[in-house]
């Protein structure tokens, strides 16, 4: 029949999600970092969702459309809260709320954050929980699992807004990847106020698995022995950068230069005799304003003896990352030996370096450094 129905102009669409979770019937979905409208016959003509888009992307169009079909959206929105158990480290991939479902992933908290969580969030969806920093568990396989074997429709993530709760967004991405499925993303991000805020449109615009490595973000080279006043100068640039990424569910990994007390004695420190990150001193310590940018217990920290690390390259490749940003200190020794070393790792894996989130010892080192990058076709962000 001809009638009343939404229409999203990609162009103007953000990601941000807002009209998803603002739509009562379920119609709406993120595809592709992109709102679409998954269900026509769900879509009931009334326009709550126009209100809550913050770009003027949603619209109303007369076309071919099914009716709306009210019982439809009734019985998809019988609640599996009831469940048991939610917790996903304690709930099995294959448990029947899961079959052709809608799924929710709640971080802990969130639930009591918002006094409608349950009427706003859970309704028609099978319902899990789970913490990154405190589970200690990396939920990605076996969200996998459930995503495949059970033929999900989608997946809506509510996150607080807290550093740490990047790492369960990141589960979830990297989970939707592993699964061999094309499966729609929604992520709201809770205030501790219990306000519900837009998330970045990069965090839904994408399954591929992204990192963020930050270099030898360390005391030593921002206010101790080899610091420098352009090295403090980005600290609050890759705190932003790390804020981002962790609202994005990227995965955030640290290097941390480590010397032995005898590095004097070393190739390195018979070239740079300079005393410096020797192991568990003050100046080996990530510097705090970085550390408390992000929950370090869900990042992965290399430690390397030398300017790079084999390790951290491996890793990246075996664990299959296709987008990797570096930032951090200093870009003409440690930044660039890292991005090469990646670069012949992952010779096909999307790598840039920030170079406003990164310093050299001298202003001409930095511009070398940032020529010696564009050569080896390592994208300046």
């Amino acid at each position: 029949m001809l009638r009343k129905i939404i229409s999203i102009n990609t162009d103007k669409c953000n990601g941000c999600g807002l009209c998803v979770t603002s739509c009562h019937e379920g119609a709406l979905g993120i595809v592709h970092g992109k709102a679409r409208l998954l269900r026509d016959n769900f879509c009931d003509g009334l326009g709550d969702c126009l209100a809550e888009c913050p770009t003027g992307a949603l619209s109303f169009i007369e076309r071919e459309a099914p009716v709306y079909d009210a019982e439809a959206v009734a019985a998809s929105q019988q609640s599996t809260w009831h469940a048991f158990p939610i917790q996903l480290k304690l709930v099995a991939s294959n448990a029947p709320q899961f079959a052709e479902c809608d799924l929710l992933v709640a971080a802990d908290c969130t639930a009591f954050a918002r006094d409608d969580f349950k009427r706003e969030f859970t309704a028609g969806k099978a319902v899990v929980i789970g913490c990154p920093k405190l589970d200690g568990v990396d939920y990605a396989a076996k969200l996998a699992q459930i995503v495949r074997a059970n033929k999900v429709h989608s997946v809506t993530v509510t996150r607080m807004e807290a550093p740490c709760c990047g790492g369960l967004v990141r589960m979830v991405q990297e989970g939707i990847a592993h699964s061999g499925r094309e499966v729609p993303l929604a992520v709201v991000t809770i205030t501790p106020e219990g306000a519900r805020k837009a998330t970045p449109s990069v965090a839904l615009a994408t399954q591929m698995k992204k990192a963020l490595v930050v270099i030898d973000m360390q005391n030593d080279f921002i206010s101790g022995a080899l610091g420098s006043a352009a090295a403090r100068a980005i600290v609050p640039r890759v705190v932003r950068k790390l804020k981002i990424h962790s609202e994005m569910g990227s995965r955030i990994i640290f290097t941390r230069d480590t010397h032995t007390p005898d590095y004097l004695n070393t190739q390195e420190g018979m070239s740079l005799p300079v005393v410096h990150c020797v192991k568990d001193t003050p100046g080996w310590r990530i510097a705090d304003e970085i550390a408390t940018a992000v929950c370090l217990d869900d990042c992965q920290i290399f430690d390397k003896g030398g300017f790079g690390s084999v390790e951290l390259a491996q890793y990246l490749r075996d664990e299959v990352y296709e987008e990797i940003e570096l930032l951090g200190l200093v870009s003409s020794i440690c930044v660039v030996s890292n991005a090469l070393l990646i670069k012949a790792y992952l010779p096909e894996a999307k790598l840039s370096v920030d170079a406003s989130c990164t310093a050299g010892i001298t202003e001409e080192d930095y511009q070398a450094s940032l020529c010696v990058l564009k050569m080896c076709q390592i994208q300046l962000a």
